[in-house]
């Protein structure tokens, strides 16, 4: 892989098996774009090895067909092909006026060189015009994070913008040394990764030993988490990843019969919290509870579909207002709930908020109004 490195340094791998590969080949000054797929199946071969060229390329290779296979055929490898590709093309390059003229390769060779500090490795996805670069690190606990980095074409003169799947904004320092920004940008993330392991490492436990109720799609910049307390009861929490060990916002829901006595008993007993101690085992201590197991429980058991529509996803939101009423207890969108007091002849409003009866058993039932 090294020496297909030095042949076409633009050419970059889109999978872990090295069988399919996108990017530029550079030939007398000139790049063009290319796309190469190996066969899966012929592991010693090239013979049956699929290769797209940009339109530019193609025209130059017309009634070059023969040659290409011939010299996929007799190469051992992609980099010794290559080779041999190069020098087919380097001659029609050559012949023809309008690449007389070189191409500024500055842009793409400056990438190449930052890569290769960083290391190809690391490269988890490129799109084909390299503008956007997707790389790959690791915590110490070998939790794999992706950093997503737009490139401007006017790069290194214009700073790069990233995206990093974290649970505060990825503001990387800028520096003086503009030529080895991408490189620099990469350590950071690096860094700021081994800031938040903690956090990740307190959220892992309650993901591994609780039901998460909610986000259904859990994320490493996700900074709350709902967890089953009991049958239709939950509570929310959001966490301060700078200080994932301290007391977390919480916010009960469930039938107020339900939750009371655990929300009053959290009150009661705050002055418990151990910073030494998990999210997890904290939570427990100060509920007097013990969280539904995933070993013993099924989700479905805490999952309450709406009263109103039958759903239990509704634009991703799941039911969070529950009638207080003991003898019913049904949950509801707040939308749902939102509009069906608002069709009721006998709903009424006040301070923003509606008043109305629970569709079932006809007991009062309040919603804020939604803005």
């Amino acid at each position: 892989m090294h020496r297909l490195n030095e042949v076409c340094p633009l050419l970059v791998p889109q999978d872990s098996r090295r069988k399919r590969f996108c990017g530029f080949i550079s030939v007398g000054g000139v790049e063009f774009r290319i796309r190469i797929e190996l066969s899966p199946e012929d592991t010693n071969s090239l013979k049956n090895t699929r290769i797209d060229c940009e339109w530019r390329l193609a025209h130059l290779l017309r009634g070059s067909q023969e040659i290409i296979q011939k010299k996929l055929e007799l190469c051992s490898n992609l980099a010794s092909f290559l080779q041999e590709f190069k020098s087919l093309i380097e001659p029609l390059v050559s012949s023809r006026r309008e690449f007389q003229k070189t191409t500024d390769m500055s842009f793409h060779a400056h990438l190449a060189g930052e890569i290769n500090k960083i290391g190809w490795d690391r490269v988890k996805s490129v799109d084909a015009s390299f503008s956007s670069i997707q790389l790959k690190a690791w915590d110490s606990r070998q939790r794999l994070h992706v950093l997503t980095v737009k490139i401007p074409k006017q790069y290194p003169a214009v700073a790069l913008s990233c995206l990093a799947d974290l649970p505060l904004a990825f503001e990387p320092h800028i520096p003086e040394d503009k030529d080895s920004y991408l490189s620099n940008l990469y350590s950071e993330f690096e860094y700021s990764l081994a800031q938040y392991e903690d956090f990740w490492d307190l959220f892992d436990e309650l993901d591994e030993k609780t039901w998460i109720i909610e986000p259904e799609h859990r994320n490493r910049s996700s900074t709350m988490r709902r967890i089953a307390i009991g049958t239709n009861s939950s509570v929310q929490i959001d966490v301060d990843p700078i200080n994932p060990r301290g007391i977390p916002e919480c916010r009960f829901l469930g039938p107020d019969h339900v939750v009371s006595q655990v929300r009053q008993r959290m009150g009661e007993t705050l002055e418990l919290w151990n910073a030494q101690l998990s999210l997890f085992t904290n939570l427990q201590t100060l509920m007097g509870i013990d969280f539904p197991s995933p070993q013993v429980t099924n989700k479905e058991d805490f999952s309450m579909d709406c009263g109103i529509c039958y759903a239990y996803r509704l634009d991703g939101k799941t039911p969070d207002k529950v009638c207080d009423n003991s003898r019913c207890g049904r949950f509801y969108h707040q939308a749902c709930l939102y509009e069906w007091l608002r069709g009721l002849a006998t709903c009424r409003q006040s301070f923003g908020t509606l008043f109305g009866e629970c569709p079932y058993c006809e007991q009062p039932i309040t919603i804020k109004m939604l803005g």
